[in-house]
């Protein structure tokens, strides 16, 4: 297939240790290789995003200067646990042409106030309540209009053990606003509340989320991130709560409300395998879950992007599946591999997240479903086979087709896409 010659490109830089590039192949898809040096990464993504994130940030430095001017706090609090993504930041700033310092507090603090006053719907299963032994995790993320993108990503840092991960987000974005990553941890947060006790100077969840993403392994370790991240006064929330799920490789999934001072209400689930944040789904006849039927639930609802991430005990770092939606929850899903080496370009770009919204919605709803049941078979047949390549102790061919599946089912998503008639202008203006 065309997109051979793309793979080949990218497993060959990374056997001569390149781990950066942006991998092309003969026709038009292309995939963006996201692994490296803070420095690397940061100077590629900026590649890539780069009018993007500096629109973003102009935006933002003209509607905030005082929030550019107070954000000292958000620095020091990176320099003492992650001063990488300063590294990575500074390399993003140049590239773009804008002063570094300021682009770090930006970082800090750019989801400032933009909650939009219902924001988000999330659900977890595992045990009983799935098919497959295999631990479920979905959010609809719903706020004020951005352009949405998604990638693999991991940062090479010496004396560090990073985890690489899947964040979907704001194109422009270096942080997630839900993950899942290499460990098999899948995570996402939602405002829940007010904090009694606001504290306004440090790191939101956006950049809590990415701590988590990169340093815990299980629901435990995340909790114990929180935990350290209130005693220490790292965390500052402003005055909305956040509930936190997350689910992990091993079956577990936990939910908890984290406020500035203290992390409460942890709830492990138990016997039913399931939990929710609000709505109605599931009713007890929709159990055992997968992750179609988790995608389906809010087909109909409204939202900027969506992830369904579906983790096996087996092999995580390999078959953890991240069900992708950018655009309207009606809007295709595609299933990514973890084990793949890349993320292709329209995913990471914001070109599908353009597609989905511009394609007419109702042909969409109804369609859809169908295209994820297809690409859900396809799916089962590669992870079978990769399984057995790792039972054979093949990491090089698992990586190879999990590889051609992602890009494979990307094209496939963007094809469908394509075939749907186009929305007119008043739908695709709906935010």
């Amino acid at each position: 297939m065309l997109w051979k010659s793309a793979i080949a490109v990218v497993l060959a830089m990374m056997t001569l240790g390149l781990r950066v590039a942006i991998a092309e192949e003969e026709s038009t898809a292309k995939c963006i290789v996201l692994e490296g040096t803070p420095e690397e990464v940061g100077g590629e993504f900026a590649k890539l995003n780069g009018k993007k994130i500096k629109a973003d940030f102009e935006r933002f430095a003209r509607e905030n200067q005082n929030l550019l001017k107070g954000g000292t706090e958000y620095l020091e609090i990176t320099k003492r646990l992650a001063p990488y993504w300063l590294a990575e930041a500074t390399a993003v700033a140049k590239e773009i042409g804008v002063d570094p310092t300021l682009f770090a507090i930006y970082l800090g603090a750019k989801y400032r106030g933009v909650n939009a006053g219902h924001e988000c719907i999330s659900y977890a299963a595992t045990g009983k309540a799935t098919t497959g032994d295999k631990a479920l995790l979905h959010k609809l993320r719903q706020n004020r209009f951005r352009l949405q993108g998604a990638y693999f990503k991991k940062i090479v840092v010496q004396g560090k053990c990073l985890h690489r991960f899947f964040r979907v987000g704001d194109v422009h974005g270096l942080e997630p606003c839900m993950f899942v990553n290499e460990k098999g941890l899948a995570s996402c947060h939602v405002q829940c509340g007010r904090d009694p006790q606001p504290r306004w100077k440090g790191w939101m969840t956006h950049s809590l989320s990415r701590y988590l993403a990169e340093n815990a392994a299980t629901c435990q370790e995340a909790l114990d991130i929180l935990e350290m991240t209130c005693k220490e006064g790292y965390y500052a929330g402003g005055k909305i709560g956040t509930r936190w799920t997350f689910a992990d490789a091993s079956g577990d999934i936990v939910t908890a409300l984290q406020h500035a001072k203290a992390v409460s209400k942890i709830d492990w689930a138990r016997e039913r395998g399931f939990v929710l944040n609000k709505g109605k789904f599931p009713r007890e006849d929709d159990l055992p879950l997968d992750a179609l039927a988790m995608n389906e639930a809010l087909r109909k609802d409204t939202g900027l992007c969506s992830l369904t991430a579906e983790v096996p005990k087996e092999h995580p770092e390999f078959l953890t599946c991240a069900w992708v939606s950018l655009g309207n929850p009606s809007s295709v899903y595609v299933p990514l591999f973890m084990g793949g080496r890349g993320t292709p370009v329209s995913i990471a770009d914001g070109t599908l997240h353009l597609l989905n919204r511009s394609a007419d919605r109702a042909r969409m709803t109804t369609e859809a479903q169908q295209f994820e049941k297809e690409a859900q078979e396809k799916k089962q047949k590669v992870e079978h086979q990769v399984a057995s390549l790792l039972k054979e102790g093949k990491k090089t061919e698992a990586i190879e087709m999990l590889t051609e599946f992602n890009t494979d089912i990307t094209l496939a998503a963007q094809e469908f896409v394509r075939s749907l008639p186009r929305a007119d202008k008043n739908e695709q203006t709906v935010r």
